[in-house]
């Protein structure tokens, strides 16, 4: 390992790997002096300062490339070991007690996911990144599992005047997968839309449910 010292006869900063040549260096006081005072160079001064410099960039060129070089290394370990800990998070979940439970037990817990009626009526959208939508889109054994379970879907929360086109479709298909249903519809007196009374109509045709 390189190391880097001060030479005990001119004072010039060197490297083990690359020691000073004092042949024509200038006293080690002298040198001193010029780093620490603002005291002009002379002739002899200038050459030696010079071949200094020269040298200096020379082992600055070695070591920029020594430090690409590792630094090319270290980002080749960190790949490698981030495709390793991920591989190890994808057998770790293999054993995950989760892949194991019982469907019948899955549904209770996504049940126990579900928005109140209260609750669902504050979204300013019918959000489909809410239970139990974003459920189906977690994997397919949990798609599996939600969509055949009447229990969670059977909770519907409608404010008219927040209805867009999109969620009449996704009522449909909440309304098809739910056997009984819990809904809460909230009209506007200050405004009607189409919209919301192909809504309300589609509601009705469910009212025995």
């Amino acid at each position: 390992m390189t190391s880097l010292s001060h030479c005990a006869k001119c004072g010039v900063l060197t490297t083990t790997s690359a020691p000073v040549d004092c042949t024509n260096a200038i006293p080690r006081t002298r040198y001193h002096s010029l780093l620490t005072t603002n005291e002009p160079p002379e002739g002899p001064d200038v050459a030696f300062i010079q071949a200094v410099i020269s040298k200096t960039n020379g082992h600055l060129t070695r070591l920029d490339a020594e430090i690409s070089r590792v630094r090319e290394h270290l980002k080749q370990l960190q790949e490698e070991r981030g495709a390793l800990s991920r591989y190890r998070s994808e057998n770790n979940a293999l054993l995950s007690p989760l892949r194991r439970t019982p469907p019948e037990v899955l549904a209770e817990i996504f049940y126990c996911t579900l928005p109140s009626i209260s609750e669902a009526k504050e979204w300013r959208r019918f959000d489909i990144e809410r239970s139990p939508w974003v459920l189906t889109h977690v994997s397919s054994r949990w798609q599996v599992v939600t969509i055949p379970s009447p229990s969670l879907w059977s909770q519907i929360a409608i404010v008219a005047s927040r209805i867009s086109a999109n969620p009449l479709s996704l009522i449909k298909t909440q309304i098809q997968r739910a056997r009984t249903l819990k809904i809460e519809f909230s009209g506007s007196t200050r405004q009607h839309t189409p919209l919301a009374t192909k809504v309300f109509e589609l509601l009705s045709e469910c009212s025995g449910r």
